[in-house]
């Protein structure tokens, strides 16, 4: 018998309403989704059949593949911590919109725990002199790992908690926001994720200039002003990872480009302007996220922004399946700006290779990832917004989307025919995606509080 967190608390058919499925998986966040010992957010849990909870030391099973680093977590803490801050942003800048659109007290309740979870998140980098710092919170810990697409759930959620909280409140959220923007400075825009070192600049700077804009505006000291121009400086035309790619082909040493890399690799004889690449497409969200906060906040540079969020809109849909879910790696050929799928086999060194391990970044499948699929609605939602003469059909896609969604389409992977996941990866079959019902309240109360009711109607089928 399943005690009370073992009881299933999702079940989401194709056939219900657009609306009837937002009630139950904010519900299911909002009463479920916080760990009850620390009060953050989780990221994954474990769902076969019909139970659905927390993962347990005990679901990690001998000759399974899990990520791993030296400084070390257990498989439930991985699963448990991956995307803390940005699930616990996103859901908060989804209770934000909700309340703007209703003023349902239930909204401040859910959102004062999103809060909750960032705060306690934020103070563990106080607690060990990095604050500003928002590790991913493993074993419910400090951590050294972070990634950009953290700050920028965050960083939304908070703005538009701050536009809608008390006086305390709203100086805490500035105290962490220009935290949060000097870290980064101080770090001089590097990290090391996973052990592997990255250089942020210039390809983040659109995501730093607007993290270093909010921080203005909630602190009024100028030096986010002036960080958030220099930033600005290094944007250009907000150009995408494939933009950057097909110019280092242009202007450089094809055999340069030879690399077996985490998320992209180039191998000339694919093709001149081939590539295979991983995540990339899902990671345009975080480009589109800043354009939407700047074209409310800053008009004079609304031309070239909706250009901006048109292309990255056009380019999430790189792996976009006709059934609406979407493929973990593919091949991009970047002259024709079409996407193809791609298989390769594993092999012993690209096991060696593998970021954190993890043999999914060791081999191309068909294996759909559907954290990817989950933010394609909200992107068509701002781009609906801000471009729609350029991005035709945004809103009917994210309608499409949305109706299509089912229990299936929640989990994290999806294997369509059994066959795209190694064996090693078997217990991956079985996790709920964090990404999938965060960003699908999200996307609900974005069109209710941005669209105007006849658009909202054609969106949710009403």
């Amino acid at each position: 018998m399943y005690t009370n967190m073992d009881r299933p608390g999702l079940d989401i058919r194709a056939d219900m309403s657009i609306a009837d499925k937002v009630k139950q998986i904010q519900s299911f966040l909002g009463n479920r989704y916080f760990d009850p010992s620390s009060g953050i957010m989780y990221t994954l849990w474990y769902w076969k059949d019909d139970e659905l909870r927390p993962f347990r030391s005990t679901d990690r099973r001998e000759g399974q593949n899990y990520p791993q680093t030296k400084a070390g977590f257990s498989f439930e803490g991985y699963c448990h911590g991956e995307n803390g801050p940005m699930m616990s942003g996103f859901f908060l800048q989804s209770q934000c919109l909700r309340y703007h659109a209703t003023g349902d007290a239930q909204a401040l309740e859910f959102a004062r725990k999103a809060f909750n979870s960032l705060q306690i998140i934020y103070h563990m980098g106080e607690e060990h002199g990095r604050e500003g710092l928002l590790g991913k919170p493993y074993d419910w810990r400090f951590s050294e790992e972070t990634s950009v697409d953290q700050y920028i759930g965050a960083m939304m959620g908070l703005w538009e908690y701050w536009c809608i909280a008390d006086r305390i409140t709203r100086q805490r959220i500035a105290q962490m926001l220009g935290k949060m923007a000097d870290w980064w400075r101080k770090a001089e825009y590097k990290i090391v994720y996973f052990e592997r070192h990255f250089d942020l600049l210039p390809y983040h700077a659109p995501r730093m200039a607007c993290l270093n804009a909010i921080a203005y505006r909630v602190t009024d000291d100028p030096q986010y002003a002036r960080e958030s121009d220099r930033m600005w400086g290094l944007c250009g035309t907000w150009a995408t990872t494939y933009d950057n790619q097909l110019l280092k082909i242009l202007h450089s040493d094809p055999a340069s480009l030879t690399q077996n890399s985490d998320f992209f690799g180039y191998d000339p004889s694919l093709g001149k302007f081939k590539f295979r690449t991983r995540e990339v497409s899902a990671e345009m969200y975080l480009g589109l996220a800043c354009a939407d906060w700047f074209m409310a906040h800053d008009s004079a540079r609304g031309p070239l922004l909706k250009h901006v969020i048109a292309r990255y809109w056009r380019q999430m849909q790189y792996g976009l399946r006709d059934d609406f879910m979407t493929l973990y790696g593919i091949e991009v050929d970047l002259e024709h700006e079409t996407w193809s799928t791609v298989h390769t086999e594993l092999t012993d060194e690209t096991r060696k290779n593998a970021l954190a391990g993890s043999l999914l970044s060791a081999y191309y499948s068909e294996a759909c990832w559907q954290d990817h699929a989950s933010r394609i609605p909200d992107a068509s939602i701002i781009a609906h917004q801000h471009a729609p003469e350029f991005s035709p059909n945004a809103l009917d896609l994210a309608s499409r989307m949305l109706q299509r969604l089912d229990n299936q389409r929640m989990h994290h992977f999806v294997d369509p025919d059994g066959r795209q996941l190694v064996p090693e990866l078997d217990w991956i079959r079985n996790v709920l995606s964090g990404d999938v019902p965060v960003f699908t309240v999200l996307t609900y109360w974005r069109a209710k509080a941005r669209l105007s009711g006849r658009c909202f109607n054609a969106f949710a089928g009403g």
